[in-house]
């Protein structure tokens, strides 16, 4: 839907009036739903009709798609783009019956990445998650620990302060620089 005004489109009056993207969606929708509660009547009635039938359209044709896709999707460890076997396959995993191909959501399993919410008005309040999970070595219990939530679209704890942070750290371990390794190999400290 976020794509669905444009110029150069049968949408490019609409784009024109109420820009693109979401911010555009949102703008149109709001100054209809003004529109027709002070009048009782649509803006732009007869492009705003194109406009929906073609975002019905679109979402019909992808339900369609999506509700035939049957077969189990596995996330290839150390997946690659040249399509190259896993490097490790003990480490593949089968995915959630997720078929949400819009990279605009949570649910997404081809747009799936770090998701934060970041509460401004108390940053410990914020949330995140990353699917499948929070470290990418296979041995790690935190490998794929993130996918019961990724399914429900639910989201962990993910305070921003220091004080907050340490409450959930599993170890902590202290890296040396270049620099301090070598005044140390000098003995001047």
């Amino acid at each position: 839907m976020h794509r669905s005004l444009r110029p150069n489109t049968v949408t490019a009056l609409l784009a024109s009036k109420y820009g693109g993207g979401h911010a555009g969606n949102i703008f149109l929708l709001r100054s209809a739903l003004e529109e027709f509660e002070r009048t009782q009547k649509l803006p732009d009635e007869e492009e705003m009709a194109v406009w929906v039938n073609q975002v019905l359209e679109a979402s019909a044709g992808s339900l369609q798609e999506n509700v035939s896709q049957t077969r189990k999707v596995v996330m290839v460890y150390q997946t690659n783009l040249e399509g190259l076997p896993s490097i490790y396959p003990d480490a593949n995993r089968n995915m959630p019956d997720l078929v949400t191909t819009s990279g605009n959501t949570i649910w997404s399993q081809l747009g799936n990445s770090y998701t934060q919410i970041v509460d401004l008005s108390n940053i410990d309040n914020s949330r995140a998650f990353l699917p499948p999970g929070v470290s990418e070595d296979p041995r790690s219990p935190h490998f794929f620990d993130q996918v019961e939530l990724w399914v429900a679209g639910e989201t962990r704890p993910a305070p921003l302060s220091r004080e907050e942070v340490m409450k959930y750290a599993e170890s902590i371990e202290t890296l040396s620089s270049a620099l301090n390794e070598t005044m140390r190999q000098s003995g001047s400290e």
